[in-house]
């Protein structure tokens, strides 16, 4: 609690010191070719800590800046879209002068996975169908859980495109490493 009195009555009030790491870094949603925000899931190694960050994309799918994850030494990133993608790891090294952590490698999220398993299977393409015309739902950030989307292009719909990237990462698999 600080308490501030400037010659008049005082004020109290409580203030919670979080400690962070920095990390500078570019996620590439692949494919996606309009600006959007999307709710990004970071794990630090062996998944000792994570963070959800509502991160804006740029036109090409690009977001390019700096996150806060939580206080560590860490060598390794994994990120993913657990609504849309399916995770994409780097590396992660001090900055010359040691004030913050930057990745390695561009995090490219592959669309796909709208069920969080971490491969692009007939579940995932069920979803699609069943959704096939509809809307694009939000899951919010973090995402809740339940709320499934195959808007991978963030057209605002599900639709032809969208199935574009189920044909291209078919059976592929991923994890967090």
């Amino acid at each position: 609690t600080i308490r501030v009195a400037n010659g008049g009555p005082s004020t109290a009030f409580d203030v919670t010191v979080t400690l962070t790491n920095t990390v500078s870094l570019d996620v590439q949603l692949v494919g996606v070719t309009t600006a959007t925000t999307r709710c990004i899931r970071f794990v630090t190694d062996d998944c000792s800590a994570t963070v959800d960050v509502s991160l804006p994309f740029d036109a090409t799918g690009l977001y390019s800046g700096e996150i806060e994850v939580p206080c560590g030494t860490w060598t390794m990133l994994c990120a993913k879209d657990e609504q849309h993608t399916q995770w994409d790891t780097t590396t992660l090294s001090l900055s010359l002068d040691g004030s913050q952590y930057e990745a390695d490698s561009v995090l490219a999220l592959e669309g796909g996975d709208t069920d969080d398993d971490g491969d692009v299977d007939i579940n995932d393409v069920t979803l699609f169908l069943l959704q096939f015309g509809n809307l694009a739902a939000s899951g919010g950030c973090p995402w809740d859980g339940v709320t499934r989307d195959a808007d991978f292009d963030d057209s605002g719909a599900v639709d032809a495109m969208d199935y574009s990237f189920l044909v291209s990462n078919w059976l592929t698999l991923s994890d967090c490493g």
